[in-house]
């Protein structure tokens, strides 16, 4: 049989690695600026962190469910799915910041950005599966990434230098600016989605009408002939992930990754706070251009990893290696989605 690749797979890779870096940036976007926005909603830091970790918190709690019923959805319906509770999720925050006392509704806009991130890790797995050939896979997969690195220095980099630090003389003034900016961010995000949602709804298929490689094909194939009820599917699918997790190898590689995932998360999230109680010498500007400097550099790093596997295929040294630089590089990343992949 021969297998083709189509152009129109790049369309939505673009698409995808947009709503990456919208989700991050506004999972994000709130520690850059932590005393402003407490001083906006009168509140404490520790609330404000709060926002980016309910956030990451309904991405985990989220992602389980979504295993379980992997079958159930196709990669149509997961991008559809995610555009919806970005575009929920920005109407949430832009009514929570027109008010200074509606901060939960803006924590409440956190939960679907949470959301949509655990949908958009999906999509990075099957896009990759659906639409590409194998030797493009880790391309595809840094590229989401790098995504994601982007939207984090943006957050880190934009937000902080257009709103500042507080003006204790004309505190009214700053408040102004705090709600006109995000009312701008969450109402141009939601917008942008739409437009995607709209060519994704009319141009987006589930899969190449040729599958791009003999594995795919084989997947197709498994799917056509194999259709069961939904109880039997949500039981062979709590069977597979128990039999995955017996596996030595990938429960210890798990494990690492969530170690070191959480330490690093936790780091991005308190940064801000941790610097600001420690060095009462410096403002939010100083910290953010702290972050901006490795965020950006993880960028091209993503990409040239995702590059370096379609070439060479050494999962098991370019994981080590990964683990042991960063605990948690772009490289490391990359190679546990590209893993599920293959």
């Amino acid at each position: 049989m021969e297998y083709r690749v189509y152009s129109a797979r790049w369309v939505f890779m673009a698409i995808t690695s947009i709503h990456v870096f919208c989700v991050i940036f506004m999972m994000y976007c709130y520690a850059g600026i932590n005393n402003v926005i407490t001083a906006y909603f009168q509140t404490t830091p520790f609330f404000i962190d709060l926002l980016a970790t309910w956030a990451i918190f309904m991405s985990a709690v989220s992602l389980p469910v979504l295993a379980l019923f992997k079958d159930n959805s196709s990669l149509r319906n997961q991008i559809i799915s995610t555009i919806a509770c970005i575009i929920i999720g920005s109407i949430f925050g832009a009514i929570g910041f027109s008010n200074r006392k509606w901060f939960y509704v803006v924590l409440g806009s956190q939960t679907f950005f949470g959301i949509s991130s655990a949908i958009n890790l999906v999509i990075q797995i099957s896009l990759p599966a659906n639409w590409f050939p194998a030797h493009e896979s880790a391309t595809v997969v840094g590229v989401f990434w790098a995504s994601c690195s982007l939207g984090q220095a943006a957050a880190a980099g934009i937000l902080p230098f257009i709103i500042g630090s507080m003006d204790a003389t004309e505190p009214e003034s700053s408040f102004l600016k705090v709600k006109m900016v995000f009312l701008i961010v969450n109402g141009g995000i939601a917008f942008l989605h739409l437009l995607t949602g709209i060519l994704s709804w009319f141009y987006l298929a589930d899969h190449s009408p040729s599958p791009p490689s003999a594995s795919q094909q084989y997947i197709l194939k498994q799917k056509t002939n194999q259709k069961s009820p939904n109880t039997e599917m949500l039981i062979s699918n709590i069977k597979l992930i128990a039999k995955v997790h017996r596996n030595r190898e990938y429960s210890l590689l798990t494990l690492a990754h969530l170690l070191a995932f959480s330490v690093v998360i936790l780091t991005k999230i308190l940064v801000t706070s941790v610097f600001l109680e420690t060095f009462s010498n410096i403002t939010d500007d100083d910290v953010a251009g702290i972050r901006l400097i490795g965020l950006l550099a993880s960028v091209p790093a993503s990409i040239a990893v995702g590059k370096i596997i379609d070439k060479t295929k050494n999962f098991k040294e370019l994981t080590l290696t990964g683990i042991s630089k960063s605990n948690n590089g772009p490289g490391c990343n990359v190679l546990l989605c590209v893993r599920i992949v293959y």
